[in-house]
């Protein structure tokens, strides 16, 4: 039987329409800012659909928010109204020391709307942060920070306390480390500076890890890879095994676990 071509596309044409008007348009740019007054020890979580994350510190009694909005229509709503509502209504909600920042129920200004972030808040902040594909930059928490990314490369500097950071796709740079490491990429090149004080873990899919460590460094080592080779500067002395796929063992006087894996691509330990 052969195909009918007319009803085809007399069936296909509406599904065409429809799809186009997802996305209903040019789009349309806007902004917000806030200052808010806390008081002691701040809890802050923050979401980007698909937008980009800048946190640094400052005052100990304020937090302040920049964000500049993207957005575009679509058949409930147009871009510009989409702006001109998140301009007078932002999604931050203050309880306190707690603050949420980019939960929003409506689904018109979720859709097709990107914000991107940068706030200044004390260095006394507990910081979480989730966007689902936008890079994200962090320096000088002196709290816990706890970063995600769906596919965005992460940069931490300066934090003083523990790390968890986590992307599908993208790469991690965390620089001046002093707290434990908890570091997770899907495909992407991973770097860490710092001095291993506590346990250091970091898993990648597909990408490289590169560590640098003082010479004085003590810290029991394991680096494996699946499909590349595992190396360590020759200032570094490891008592242990010692294999082109895997160094495990004592390096200095030994101490905290730093506990390296990369299925598909290399991993260095230098000086």
């Amino acid at each position: 039987m052969k195909p009918n071509i007319k009803l085809a596309t007399f069936l296909l044409l509406p599904a065409l329409v429809l799809l186009a008007g997802c996305n209903l348009g040019p789009w349309s740019e806007g902004s917000f800012h806030r200052d808010l007054q806390v008081n002691g020890t701040v809890d802050l979580q923050l979401q980007a659909g698909a937008g980009r994350i800048t946190v640094h510190t400052g005052e100990v009694q304020k937090v302040s928010i920049d964000a500049h909005i993207r957005a575009r229509g679509s058949w409930a709503m147009s871009g510009e109204a989409k702006v001109r509502e998140l301009e007078k209504n932002p999604p931050i909600d203050q309880r306190g020391n707690l603050i949420v920042i980019g939960h929003n129920q409506d689904h018109n200004l979720r859709h097709n709307v990107r914000i991107d972030y940068d706030l200044i808040v004390p260095p006394q902040t507990r910081l979480t942060t989730v966007t689902g594909a936008g890079n994200q930059r962090i320096q000088g928490i002196q709290l816990g920070v706890d970063a995600r990314s769906g596919a965005g490369n992460i940069t931490v500097e300066q934090c003083t306390s523990d790390v968890r950071l986590e992307t599908g796709a993208g790469s991690i740079d965390v620089r001046d480390m002093q707290g434990a490491l908890d570091l997770a990429s899907g495909a992407g090149t991973v770097n860490v500076r710092g001095t291993p004080k506590h346990d250091w873990r970091v898993r990648v899919g597909a990408g490289s890890i590169h560590l640098k460590v003082p010479r004085a460094s003590s810290f029991d080592l394991d680096a494996q890879s699946g499909f590349g080779s595992v190396s360590v500067a020759s200032g570094l002395k490891v008592d242990g095994d010692v294999s082109s796929r895997r160094v495990q063992g004592k390096v200095g006087n030994g101490g905290p676990a730093v506990d390296l894996n990369s299925g598909a691509g290399s991993i260095s330990i230098d000086e």
